[in-house]
């Protein structure tokens, strides 16, 4: 009997935690991103007047004021309520629910104790915040592309108005230059103004991405120089290598003579990068 159950069992495959999001290691936003499921009380918020808090707990969000040991439920719907945030003027309190494998932006309205969906596309979006001012709400999104970004957007009135995001994965910009370089494509215009737009923005990296970048490009790339002299065009050098930026245009074509690494990473004896 057991035996029988063994290739059914060895053969089940452990379906990805929202698919929606496209990362490669699950296990980083599922701690940091997702609600967590708790028997007591957590992600805590304060009134504007500092009197009370709103908080969430087994799923649901509770109020409690400081001088009570009661706590009054909120909200009690189908999904996990979860990280409330209230409004500066007090009459609303933006939160992320879980329910049909996404987590949705919802509001309550506090004066009437009615919840609306503020955000419900499929995608994953969480820690949402007021601003000082209470006029627009900032939080984390999977709405582009499947990753991680901060999106803005004005609330009024309960209304959540179109969002802007405020983030951007900047390494794209080298790596369109490594594929033009690698593959002898040619950037097309708008690509390129937004190359050239993104290259001051470019010493945010880390420096081990774009080290990552300049190694993909040497082993990668048959004349390394092409990509090297996209690099000065847009910009790219000067921010993150200057002082190979200030170096003749002949300077970029030495790494073409260098051998190209092989699957061992050690370096062929012939020289092959010359065509």
């Amino acid at each position: 009997m057991l035996a029988s159950l063994m290739p059914a069992y060895s053969d089940a495959q452990r379906l990805p935690v929202l698919r929606q999001v496209r990362l490669p290691h699950a296990y980083y936003f599922r701690e940091l991103y997702l609600p967590q499921l708790t028997s007591g009380p957590s992600a805590v918020t304060w009134s504007p007047d500092g009197n009370e808090v709103i908080y969430s707990m087994r799923g649901s969000l509770w109020r409690q004021r400081l001088d009570s040991d009661e706590a009054i439920q909120l909200t009690d719907g189908p999904g996990y309520d979860y990280q409330p945030d209230w409004s500066r003027d007090g009459r609303h309190v933006v939160f992320v629910t879980y329910a049909n494998d996404q987590l949705q932006l919802r509001v309550l309205d506090l004066t009437s104790g009615e919840t609306r969906t503020l955000i419900a596309d499929g995608t994953v979006n969480v820690e949402p915040r007021f601003n000082p001012a209470g006029d627009r709400l900032a939080w984390v999104s999977t709405a582009h592309e499947g990753r991680f970004h901060v999106m803005v957007a004005p609330f009024r009135d309960g209304t959540l108005g179109a969002a802007e995001r405020m983030t951007e994965d900047r390494l794209r910009a080298l790596r369109a230059v490594r594929f033009a370089g690698r593959f002898g494509f040619r950037i097309e215009p708008a690509t390129w103004a937004a190359i050239v737009e993104s290259a001051p923005y470019l010493p945010r990296l880390s420096r081990e991405r774009v080290k990552q970048e300049l190694e993909k490009t040497m082993e990668q790339v048959t004349l390394p120089s092409r990509a090297l002299s996209l690099w000065r065009s847009a910009g790219a050098m000067r921010e993150l290598i200057p002082v190979l930026d200030a170096q003749p245009a002949w300077a970029l074509r030495a790494p073409d003579f260098v051998a190209a690494p092989d699957a061992t990473g050690a370096a062929d004896s012939v020289v092959v990068r010359l065509q």
